[in-house]
C-alpha cells in the first residue's frame, strides 16, 4: 500500500499517514521538518501506540489509531464511536485495519477474537456466582462476617475472599 499523508486537524504542525506513522511538518529546535516521530513501546498497561504532539507551548498525548481513523475514515460517525482494530493487533494502526464501531460491538469483537477473557460466571474457571459475590461484599461491609468466615462459608481460599471484598476480582459488578 502506498503511504499517504494528511495534516492532523487540531495539530497543523504534524501529519499522520494511512500506515499509522506521524511526522513533524515544521522545524523546531528538537526536530526537523519531515522527521518521523517515535511511538513509545507498548505494554500491558498501555497497549496502544501513542504519540506526544506539541502545540502552543503545551503537549498532548494522542492515540495513533484514533488520529488515523479521524484523518482517513472521517470524524466519529456517532457519539461514543470507538475505533476497532479489525485484526485484533493494537499495534497495527494502518487504516485498512481500522473501523468505527459501537462500544458494544468492540467488546463483542474482543471476546470473539480471544482478546478478552470471559468475566464472572461466564468464565469457566469461576468458583463463585454473581449473587454469592454480592452476598460476600454485603456481609463483609456490614461487619457480619470476616474474610476467613466468608472463605469457609463459600468454599474458597482466604485470598480469593479478600480479593472479592476488595474488588480486585469480580470488579465488573
Amino acid at each position: 500500500m502506498l503511504e499517504q499523508w494528511k495534516t492532523i486537524a487540531d495539530y497543523p504542525d504534524y501529519a499522520i499517514s494511512n500506515l499509522g506513522r506521524v511526522k513533524r511538518l515544521t522545524s523546531r529546535t528538537c526536530a526537523k521538518a519531515g522527521s518521523i516521530l517515535k511511538t513509545p513501546g507498548r505494554s500491558k498497561s498501555r497497549p496502544y501506540l501513542s504519540v506526544d504532539l506539541c502545540f502552543l507551548g503545551g503537549k498532548s498525548t494522542e492515540l495513533v489509531h484514533r488520529l488515523v481513523a479521524i484523518a482517513f475514515l472521517g470524524e466519529p460517525p456517532f457519539p461514543g464511536a470507538e475505533v476497532n482494530h479489525i485484526d485484533g493487533n493494537k499495534g497495527n494502526a494502518s487504516v485498512t485495519n481500522l473501523e468505527w464501531i459501537t462500544s458494544s460491538a468492540n467488546q463483542q469483537h474482543a471476546y470473539a477474537a480471544g482478546l478478552q477473557c470471559a468475566k464472572g460466571e461466564s468464565n469457566g474457571q469461576a468458583k463463585l456466582r454473581e449473587v454469592e459475590v454480592l452476598e460476600m461484599r454485603s456481609l463483609h461491609a456490614s461487619g457480619s462476617a470476616s474474610v476467613e468466615c466468608l472463605a469457609d462459608r463459600y468454599g474458597v481460599h482466604k485470598r480469593t475472599a479478600l480479593d472479592v471484598v476488595n474488588r480486585k476480582s469480580w470488579a465488573h459488578i
